[in-house]
């Protein structure tokens, strides 16, 4: 059992995991150089120490190497799931199961179908989305608004990717990406209300109190 070198960030308990090694000390210092020391040398490329802004570097892989680890995620929490590939494909997802009926027919034909899928789906959490590459470096915005489903009206959100962005970081405050773009408010509201024109039957038709929301 070889134990994982945990940073103060990392709020898992002291983990390790079992390593084929050899039992000869001599055979195993070489095995290591040529295995984990290469891993570090690999990190270290990257200029993490002087670097002008926070830097996120994932390892693909479970094999414990002398650098700190701030955080355990399993592989396919690092994959994108059908609504996030979805929000990356066409740059925006309902995130109501009424919504995805009407903007996303295509997705889901019935309001149980639809609401499984919200509930596998990261994009509930927008927070948690940051841990893919393409959207790190992208502003995620919401808007809320009501409309009608049914006879019955009520309050839905749907998720939006804010493109063509200047990114630009602080000095002071080297963490935070700071973006500057226009926000082409209208527009969404205008496809939510008339819908995706390569979507058949999708669109709200009414689209009552629009507000933005920083996601």
């Amino acid at each position: 059992m070889r134990g994982y070198l945990q940073s103060g960030a990392n709020p898992h308990p002291q983990s390790g995991v079992e390593v084929r090694s050899f039992t000869d000390e001599r055979i195993e210092a070489l095995h290591r150089q040529s295995r984990e020391a290469e891993t570090i040398q690999a990190i270290a490329r990257l200029r993490l120490v002087h670097a002008p802004f926070v830097k996120n570097v994932i390892l693909l892989g479970n094999l414990p190497v002398e650098m700190p680890v701030d955080q355990f995620v399993r592989f396919d929490e690092l994959m994108p799931d059908r609504l996030e590939i979805e929000l990356i494909r066409k740059g925006n997802v309902p995130l109501s199961a009424a919504g995805l009926l009407r903007m996303r027919p295509d997705l889901a034909t019935n309001a149980p179908q639809a609401k499984k899928m919200l509930q596998r789906s990261r994009v509930k959490d927008p927070s948690r989305l940051r841990a893919l590459p393409i959207l790190s470096q992208t502003g995620l915005l919401v808007i809320e608004f009501k409309a009608t489903n049914a006879g019955r009206t009520a309050t839905h959100q749907h998720l939006f990717i804010l493109l063509n962005q200047q990114a630009e970081r602080l000095p002071a405050a080297s963490s935070i990406n700071l973006s500057a773009g226009h926000i082409p408010f209208a527009d969404w509201v205008a496809y939510l209300e008339n819908g995706d024109p390569e979507i058949p039957g999708s669109g709200w038709s009414g689209v009552h109190q629009p507000r933005l929301l920083w996601a």
